[in-house]
């Protein structure tokens, strides 16, 4: 994060994998209103062969990315760190007053000389906020390598958690009975809140869970949209002229 001042020019929304990206569009547009963004992807403009030689699912703290090949890429956090940084270079080179990283995991710090949004910082800091770290907490994550590194976050946040992999771009009925299956079972065990701590995971998934099981469910894309929607605060035109534009490295 950054002390430097928002003034002017647009947000700036950077996603691991490619765009364009409809679901992560259709989440942040309502909180944004009128301010313009900008959407790039860390693996815009790279090839298919070259996205496949990142797939390291045995790595450390391996990021799931829906591209490339059926099921995705899963790349560790090192690997992914470069393009994501080169993502937010083009993004504040090209006039943006603040960026926003679309992505739960634990990535890291980066070179960023505006306010930059770290989802993966952000989730915990909003549980703690509400229920704070006395109720435990049902914690999806997208694959099996990242359930050690999760419970490890979560443990040093303070929270006590049962953390599980779902698969967030797997067929819709696999992943709804997968995470209702699970989110029951955590609960069931004494989990009081869920937490989809993965942006593959939306608003629908969050309704469901909390439809079966009638407890608070954070969807980290979600929370994430709604505290960018922040930033329009300073950056929304004064005038009805705005234009959105997504898609562009």
């Amino acid at each position: 994060m950054t002390d430097t001042p928002v003034a002017g020019g647009f947000i700036g929304l950077a996603t691991l994998g490619r765009t364009p990206r409809p679901d992560f569009e259709k989440t942040f547009a309502p909180h944004l209103g009128r301010t313009p963004y900008r959407m790039t992807g860390a693996l815009d403009g790279v090839s298919d062969e070259e996205a496949i030689s990142l797939h390291s699912p045995d790595g450390e703290y391996p990021i799931h990315i829906p591209v490339a090949r059926e099921g995705g890429i899963d790349v560790s956090r090192d690997r992914i760190r470069p393009y994501l940084q080169r993502s937010i270079d083009a993004l504040v080179a090209e006039g943006a007053a603040a960026v926003a990283v679309l992505c739960a995991g634990d990535l890291g710090r980066f070179d960023c000389p505006v306010p930059l949004l770290a989802a993966g910082r952000l989730i915990p800091h909003m549980v703690q906020a509400t229920l704070g770290t006395d109720v435990p907490l049902a914690v999806v994550t997208p694959n099996n390598g990242q359930v050690p590194f999760a419970r490890r976050k979560w443990n040093e946040d303070g929270f006590e958690v049962d953390v599980v992999a779902v698969p967030p771009y797997a067929a819709r009925e696999v992943r709804t009975m997968q995470l209702i299956a699970e989110t029951t079972r955590m609960v069931g065990a004494g989990a009081g809140a869920v937490v989809l701590d993965c942006f593959g995971f939306g608003a629908d998934d969050g309704r469901l869970v909390h439809r079966e099981l009638g407890v608070p469910v954070f969807v980290a894309r979600e929370v994430a949209g709604r505290a960018a929607g922040i930033f329009g605060l300073y950056l929304e035109p004064a005038n009805d002229t705005t234009t959105h534009e997504e898609g562009k490295a």
